[in-house]
């Protein structure tokens, strides 16, 4: 199944809004252009870099395996609304591709454990 990430206060992967289910084992995982200009709770400090991306948690349980991961879109964050997702927490397993399928800067950085448990390519 595939799960796209909506916006939550907390920014943990484990938060259900808006009745979108929480992302399971076996699930591809898709990040969505502008995610941050839909929280009206979202402050972003242009002249401040390491808040031009936006930064998700992953609180699932450590090695939850993924079908893959897809960035379709940029966070919108930034002093161009055009900046990258940064993936952060728990390690998880991988088993199928990542794909990028914008073009941004900053773009998307994983910063998790990954096991790749199959073939996987990376698709920019």
């Amino acid at each position: 199944m595939t799960r796209t990430y909506n916006v939550n206060d907390s920014a943990n992967w484990s938060c259900s809004v808006d009745g979108v289910a929480v992302p399971e084992a076996g699930d591809t995982l898709v990040f969505p252009a502008n995610l941050a200009d839909v929280d009206p709770g979202d402050t972003i400090d242009d002249n401040d870099e390491s808040q031009w991306q936006y930064v998700v948690n992953n609180d699932l349980a450590a090695g939850t395996a993924f079908a893959g991961i897809q960035f379709t879109g940029d966070a919108g964050t930034g002093p161009s609304n055009d900046d990258g997702y940064k993936l952060e927490g728990n390690a998880i397993q991988l088993s199928g591709d990542v794909t990028v399928s914008y073009s941004a800067y900053p773009g998307p950085e994983i910063n998790l454990d990954v096991e790749i448990v199959a073939d996987v390519q990376l698709q920019v």
